[in-house]
C-alpha cells in the first residue's frame, strides 16, 4: 500500500494493488513456508525505498539495508535473489529515466548510496551467507544445478493464459503430472483486463512501461524451457542455483496487481470512452466472459453428462496402451483409480456441478457487464470504480489455493500404533526408518480412487505417514530418524541415504527408480540392510511385508484410518539384529581412497559393516575383534557434544552423526584429530582403557569472521541511518 502511494495511485487504487499482490495465490498459497513469507514485504518496502532515494530522500537508506538484510538472513534464498534481481531492474529504470531528464549524475550518486546500502544489508547477513557458501560447496549442488533439474516447473506459455483467465486447480495434464501453475498465477478476472487499460490511457506514464516490462520479462522466464529467456539467465552467477522458474510469477502477479490498480485510476482520471484500445479491451472481456460461460456449459455436458461413455473408453485405453507387462509401477486397479481422480480434478475444473466454475463464471459476467456499462455511459467511473474492486476482493479470495489445510486434532494427537512395541523415545541411542513411504502413501490414496474428496484425501495420506514416521512431516513423537530432505545435505550424505533407500534425497537411488519392480526393489534393500544398521538404524517401519534373516517383526496388523475410507491399509515394525548403536569402539578399520566411486565404498560397508571405513589412519592400535560396544553417556548444548565413556582398550570410537567441516574435538581436555568413518560420520582415536570424556564443538567454517562482518555491517547501516536524516533536513 505504501509503495501504491509512493507511486502517486490513490487509496483505493493502492489498496487493491496491496490486495491483489498479498492474496493473489502464488503470495499467500506459498506464506504458510516462513522462509517465503518472511520476506515477501521486502520486494515493495525495496523498491519504495530505491524510489525515494532516487527523489533526494536519503533516510531511506537505512529501510532498503534493513530489507536486504531481512532476506539474506531469513529469506528462501531463491526468493531473496529474485526479489534482488527486481530490484536491480527498478533501479536501471530509474537510471534510463534519469538520463532521458537529464539528471544523470544526480541519479548516479543516488544508486552509488543505494549500492551502499545493499552492501551493508548482505553485510549484516554475512553470519548466515558465508556457511552456506561453505556448505553449498559440499553438497550436491556446489557447481550449480543441471538445466534440466532448474528448469523443472516450468510454465508452459498456454498455461499463462489459462491460469491469469481461469482458476483452474490442478488440472492433469498426464498420469503422475498436472499443470500446476495456473492457480497460483490467477488474479482475479477483471485483472488482465484493467493492466490492458493502463496501458490504453493517451498519456502513458514510465511506470507503466517500466510495470509492463517487468511482467513480460517474468513471463518469459517462467516459461523456463519453454523460452529462450530462462537458460541465458541460468547461465549468469548464482542463477544457476535457481531453480522452480514458476517462481518468477511472484513477480509478475506484483507488476500486474500495480498496472491493474493504474487501471482503476484510470476509470476516473481518464477519458477511456473515447480511446479505441479501450473498447476493444472491453469487446475482448465480453468475448472472454462468453467463452468461459460457453467452455463450461460444454465441460459440463462432456466430463457430467457422458461420463458413463469416456470412463469405459478411459478404462479401455489404459487397459490397450499402459497395462498388460510385467513390472509396471501400478496394477490395472490402481491405474483405473488414477483415472477416476483425474477425470474428477477435471469435472472440478470445469463443470458447472462444481463451485470453482461457477463462480467464474459469474464473475466473468459480472466484470464484462461493469465494463460494458462503463464504456457504454451506464455506470459512473467512480461507481465503476467500486464495482470492480469488489468483484475483484471477491473473486480472489473464492478461488482455490486459499485454504491452508489443517490436521483435525484428534489425529493429530493420535499416537502412532508402533509406539506399543517401540519404547518412548530414542534420544542418542538409536534412529528409526520408513521404507518407501512417500510412494505407499500415494499407492493407497490413489486405490482410495474418487470415494473420498481431496481434504478426506489429505488426511488418509497424513495419517498414513505419521503411522509409518515418514519424515515428511515433522515428528509428533521423540523418535530421531535417519531420513529428511535437505537441499544442501553433503554429497556422502546424500549418496548414503540414496544407498540404503531414502525418497527424501538428494540423489536417486533405488527407492525412486520406476524402472525396479516391488520385488527386486526389496531385494536391493535387504543386501543393504547392513549398511543401515551402521547407520543407528534400529526399527524399520513399511506399509508392505519385507522378509530378511535381519529383520524381526515386531509389530503387524491394519492401521487405524478414518471410518469413511474406502479402503485398508497394513503397517509393519521390523527390528533391525544387528543395529549399531549411536556410540561404538571399532577395533579393525581399513583406510578407503575417498575419491573412489560412493557405490563401491558403501558396498564395502554394507558387506563388512563392522570394519570402519577411515579417510586416513587414526594413528592407534588396532584389536583383534572388529566392533565392542561400551558405555556412554551423552549431552548437548547448542554447539557441543560432551561423551563419557568407557572402554577396555584402545580403538576409534566412533559417533553416528554426520561429520562435516567445522568439527573439532577433545579427548580428556586435549585437541585430537577427527577422522571421517563410513564416509559421513565422526570417529576420534581412543589411546588406553578406562573413562574418558569427548567434547566435540562445532563451528561453522568462516563463522567467527562473519561474526565481524556483520557487526560492521550494522555499523554502516546505524550510519547510513543518521547521515539520511541529516542530509535530508539540510
Amino acid at each position: 500500500y505504501w509503495l501504491g502511494r509512493v507511486w502517486g495511485l490513490s487509496r483505493l487504487a493502492a489498496y487493491l494493488a496491496a490486495f491483489l499482490f498479498t492474496y493473489g495465490a502464488f503470495v499467500f498459497a506459498t506464506s504458510r513456508f516462513l522462509n517465503y513469507a518472511d520476506i515477501y514485504f521486502a520486494l515493495p518496502a525495496g523498491i519504495a525505498a530505491i524510489e525515494l532515494v532516487t527523489r533526494g530522500h536519503k533516510r531511506y537508506l537505512a529501510l532498503l539495508g534493513l530489507c536486504a538484510a531481512v532476506m539474506g538472513l531469513a529469506g528462501h534464498p531463491q526468493i531473496a535473489l529474485l526479489f534482488g534481481f527486481t530490484w536491480m531492474i527498478f533501479v536501471s529504470y530509474r537510471l534510463l529515466c534519469a538520463w532521458r531528464d537529464g539528471t544523470f549524475s544526480a541519479a548516479v550518486a543516488s544508486i552509488l548510496w543505494i549500492t551502499v546500502a545493499v552492501g551493508a544489508g548482505l553485510l549484516v547477513s554475512a553470519v548466515r551467507l558465508v556457511p552456506t557458501v561453505s556448505t553449498t560447496a559440499l553438497s550436491v549442488r556446489a557447481s550449480g544445478l543441471d538445466f534440466e533439474i532448474a528448469a523443472q516447473g516450468s510454465i508452459p506459455p498456454w498455461s499463462l493464459i489459462l491460469g491469469y483467465l481461469f482458476p483452474s486447480f490442478e488440472i492433469p495434464k498426464v498420469l503422475g503430472d498436472r499443470l500446476n501453475a495456473e492457480e497460483l498465477l490467477y488474479l482475479g478476472f477483471a485483472t488482465p483486463a484493467l493492466a490492458l487499460l493502463a496501458l490504453c490511457s493517451r498519456n502513458r506514464h514510465r511506470l507503466v512501461w517500466f510495470l509492463t516490462g517487468l511482467v513480460v520479462l517474468s513471463w518469459i522466464f517462467a516459461m523456463g524451457s519453454f523460452s529462450l529467456g530462462f537458460p541465458l539467465l541460468h547461465k549468469l552467477p548464482l542463477f544457476g542455483f535457481f531453480r522452480q522458474p514458476a517462481r518468477f510469477g511472484i513477480v509478475a502477479s506484483f507488476g500486474l496487481a500495480y498496472l491493474a490498480a493504474i487501471g482503476i485510476d484510470q476509470i476516473r482520471l481518464v477519458d477511456l470512452r473515447g480511446s479505441v484500445p479501450a473498447k476493444w479491451v472491453t469487446k475482448i472481456w465480453l468475448w472472454a466472459a462468453g467463452l468461459v460461460g460457453a467452455g463450461t456449459v460444454i465441460a459440463t455436458i462432456v466430463l457430467s453428462g457422458l461420463a458413463f461413455v469416456i470412463v469405459p473408453y478411459g478404462y479401455d485405453y489404459i487397459d490397450r496402451a499402459i497395462v498388460g507387462s510385467e513390472g509396471r509401477f501400478l496394477s490395472a486397479e490402481r491405474y483405473y483409480r488414477t483415472f477416476d481422480q483425474l477425470y474428477e480434478r477435471m469435472a472440478n475444473a470445469f463443470s458447472l456441478e462444481f463451485w470453482t466454475p461457477r463462480w467464474t463464471l459469474f464473475a466473468a459476467l459480472l466484470t464484462a457487464a461493469v465494463l460494458w456499462g462503463f464504456m457504454r455511459r451506464h455506470i459512473q467511473a467512480q461507481r465503476a470504480q467500486m464495482m470492480l474492486v469488489g468483484i475483484l476482493v471477491i473473486d480472489v479470495l473464492v478461488a482455490p489455493g486459499h485454504m491452508i489445510p489443517a490436521t483435525d486434532t484428534d489425529w493429530y494427537s493420535r499416537d502412532p500404533r508402533a509406539a506399543a512395541v517401540i519404547p518412548g523415545q530414542s534420544t542418542d541411542q538409536w534412529r528409526v526408518f520408513s521404507y518407501r513411504g512417500l510412494a505407499q502413501k500415494f499407492e493407497l490414496s490413489t486405490a482410495a480412487g474418487t470415494d473420498i474428496g481431496r481434504s478426506q484425501r489429505d488426511l488418509l495420506e497424513y495419517v498414513f505417514l505419521n503411522e509409518t514416521l515418514t519424515p515428511n512431516l515433522p515428528l509428533t513423537r521423540a523418535w530421531a530418524s535417519i531420513d529428511g530432505y535437505e537441499n544442501l545435505m553433503s554429497r556422502p550424505v546424500a549418496d548414503y541415504l540414496a544407498y540404503v533407500g531414502s525418497e527424501r534425497t538428494t540423489v536417486n537411488g533405488f527407492a525412486v527408480d520406476p524402472e525396479i519392480n516391488g520385488d527386486e526393489r526389496a531385494n536391493i534393500f535387504g543386501h543393504r540392510l547392513a549398511a543401515l544398521a551402521v547407520g543407528n538404524v534400529r526399527y524399520v517401519l513399511s506399509g508392505v511385508k519385507l522378509e530378511h534373516p535381519q529383520l524381526v517383526e515386531r509389530q503387524s496388523g491394519l492401521i487405524d484410518l478414518p471410518n469413511w475410507s474406502p479402503v485398508k491399509q497394513s503397517l509393519y515394525v521390523y527390528e533391525l539384529r544387528d543395529w549399531f548403536p549411536r556410540v561404538w569402539l571399532a577395533r579393525v578399520w581399513k583406510t578407503i581412497d575417498v575419491a573412489a566411486a560412493p557405490l563401491d565404498i558403501l558396498d564395502a560397508i554394507a558387506r563388512s559393516p563392522t570394519v570402519a571405513m577411515v579417510d586416513r589412519d587414526p594413528g592407534v592400535q588396532g584389536g583383534a575383534s572388529e566392533a565392542d560396544l561400551l558405555e556412554y553417556q551423552i549431552s548437548r548444548s547448542q554447539q557441543d557434544l560432551k561423551l563419557r565413556v568407557v572402554t577396555d582398550g584402545s580403538g576409534l570410537l566412533v559417533v553416528n552423526e554426520a561429520m562435516y567441516p567445522g568439527w573439532e574435538a577433545t579427548i580428556d581436555g586435549q585437541p585430537v584429530e577427527m577422522v571421517t568413518v563410513n564416509t559421513m560420520m565422526r570417529g576420534v582415536p581412543i589411546n588406553n582403557s578406562g573413562v574418558h570424556t569427548i567434547v566435540m564443538s562445532y563451528m561453522p567454517p568462516g563463522f567467527p569472521q562473519a561474526i565481524v562482518l556483520s557487526m560492521f555491517g550494522v555499523g554502516v547501516l546505524l550510519v547510513l541511518f543518521v547521515v539520511g536524516w541529516r542530509v535530508d533536513r539540510t
